[in-house]
């Protein structure tokens, strides 16, 4: 074999070698990036859920007062015709 042409062969696997290390860094940092957009993803979706769960929880204690309203509304309704027609302060005084 001719010792230009085993030179030249070297050359190009060494100039190969380095294209694929450049790609290697290329994917290691893109790797990285995507990780880190994923764990943001996470965070996101845990902080929406999260949202969530208190939205419910609020529905939850609105509906549940609104419904002590009606109750009072409509005790206040069954009441109304037994009430008094005097106010505690117009009471009749004793005198002594």
């Amino acid at each position: 074999m001719c010792p230009a042409l085993k030179k030249k062969d070297f050359a190009t696997a060494v100039m190969a070698l380095r294209a694929v290390q450049i790609i290697k860094g290329d994917i290691a940092a893109a790797s990285k990036e995507q990780a880190q957009g994923i764990e943001a993803i996470h965070r996101a979706m845990s902080e929406i859920d999260k949202i969530t769960r208190q939205t419910a929880l609020d529905a939850e204690a609105s509906a549940f007062a609104s419904e002590a309203m009606d109750r009072g509304k409509a005790c206040k309704k069954a009441v109304r015709p037994h009430r008094r027609t005097t106010r505690p302060s117009e009471k009749r005084r004793v005198k002594f």
